[in-house]
Formats: structure tokens, C-alpha cells, sequence
């Protein structure tokens, strides 16, 4: 990947996990007091851009798992991509439930 490229990634990326964020905050009722730290961030270790959310990375610029077109040198959109796969994540954390008993039997 080149540097331009690299630095194309890096920047989408930002752009998504800036408007996730502002979305998740705009989204929370005004006055109320937050109980939770919104765990989204982006990184970038000089040849990898990652996106992490709840401590897990969840999108890699070196494993873009997004389609690609060759022929037009063109990937689908990050923004769609990641917002499917967190509310992939969402749906999954809705049918673990903790069971006390069980865990504690």
C-alpha cells in the first residue's frame, strides 16, 4: 500500500469514527449524565490503520475485508461497512444474557 493510500485509509477512517461519535453523543438525552465511555477510536502504527470498538479491532487497513473493484480502483464506503458490523456486534451482545445462578452453581 502506498503512503497516499495509507494516509486515504487513515483519514476515512477518522472521518467515520468522528461522525459515530458525534451521532452516539447527539443520540443521548440532553441533561442527563453519561454512565458509559463510548469505546470507538482509530489508530495507526505507521503501516496499519485499525478501528477499534470495545477494546476489539473491528476493521484493519491491511485485511479490508470491504469490496473492492478493480477495474475502477474503488471500495465501498467505510462509513456503511462499520455501521453493519457494530450493529452486528449489538445484536449479539443482546442475546447474551448473564444467568447469576448459573454462573454462580
Amino acid at each position: 500500500m502506498t503512503l497516499s493510500t495509507e494516509m486515504q485509509k487513515l483519514n476515512e477512517a477518522i472521518d467515520v469514527v468522528k461522525k459515530l461519535r458525534y451521532y452516539i453523543w447527539d443520540k443521548y438525552p440532553e441533561g442527563k449524565e453519561t454512565k458509559f465511555y463510548v469505546d470507538l477510536c482509530v489508530s495507526y502504527d505507521g503501516n496499519v490503520v485499525l478501528i477499534n470498538y470495545l477494546g476489539q479491532a473491528i476493521w484493519n487497513s491491511e485485511d479490508d475485508e470491504r469490496h473492492f473493484e478493480e477495474g475502477k480502483d474503488w471500495w465501498e464506503p467505510l462509513l456503511p461497512f462499520i455501521v453493519n458490523l457494530i450493529n452486528e456486534i449489538h445484536a449479539e451482545m443482546k442475546v447474551v444474557k448473564f444467568d447469576l445462578k448459573k454462573i454462580e452453581s
